[in-house]
């Protein structure tokens, strides 16, 4: 009877460690499947947050882009203020906002009360974000010539022509800008170059007409006049 009572004590024992191994088992299965469900979830909740992003961004963009649009309509209105006012709200969503700062700094200098410091700031602006752009900085090198700071638009025009594209209205913006300052012979050669690049610059042949007549070349500034 002792040795059926330890059999049967041995028996149950068994059991219960195998049901014990199975529930961790099944527990262990479960977490796993959990585990999976929490990152499917995780994965599909990420994939919404990108694609609401994205949404997000395209209604930004579009946004900027009729707003530019508006800007660009008022400025051909000559309503500068309604165009400063779209073009300042489009800057942060428009895929260039090296334009759209061009655009705001152009109406900037336009306005009945021009704001030339403001407009500095977005020809600027526009530089830092695409330095390789002549236009840029014959539009700041107009604006420096425009409140006299004829040094500053020497600079930039300096920095237009070292780009080498060869733009006849950068060397007439400088060769102005020399004659202003006193350097007739500098200025004499820029308006030749503008001449050479441009045959029909007419501001050109006048403005380097002009700088013979003062400098006694009277024969040379008919033949441009």
């Amino acid at each position: 009877d002792a040795m059926v009572v330890a059999d049967t004590a041995c028996l149950l024992d068994f059991i219960d460690r195998g049901q014990a191994h199975v529930r961790a088992a099944r527990t262990r299965r479960w977490a796993a499947v959990a585990l999976v469900v929490v990152c499917i979830l995780a994965l599909a909740s990420s994939w919404w947050a990108q694609q609401q992003a994205v949404e997000q961004l395209r209604l930004k963009v579009e946004n900027a882009i009729s707003l530019v649009a508006e800007g660009d309509a008022f400025s051909a209105a000559r309503d500068y203020p309604a165009a400063i006012d779209r073009y300042t709200r489009a800057i942060d969503g428009y895929p260039e906002p090296e334009l759209v700062y061009v655009r705001r700094g152009q109406a900037y200098a336009a306005t009945a009360n021009p704001d030339y410091e403001r407009a500095l700031a977005d020809f600027s602006e526009a530089i830092a974000l695409r330095p390789g752009r002549t236009e840029n900085y014959l539009l700041r090198g107009a604006v420096r010539s425009t409140t006299g700071d004829w040094a500053g638009a020497e600079a930039d025009f300096d920095q237009a022509i070292a780009f080498k594209d060869g733009n006849p209205a950068a060397y007439y913006s400088r060769a102005v800008v020399r004659d202003t300052m006193g350097k007739n012979e500098a200025a004499l050669a820029d308006y030749a170059e503008a001449i050479a690049l441009d045959r029909n610059y007419v501001e050109a042949y006048l403005k380097r007409g002009a700088l013979l007549e003062r400098m006694k070349r009277r024969e040379a500034a008919i033949a441009d006049v």
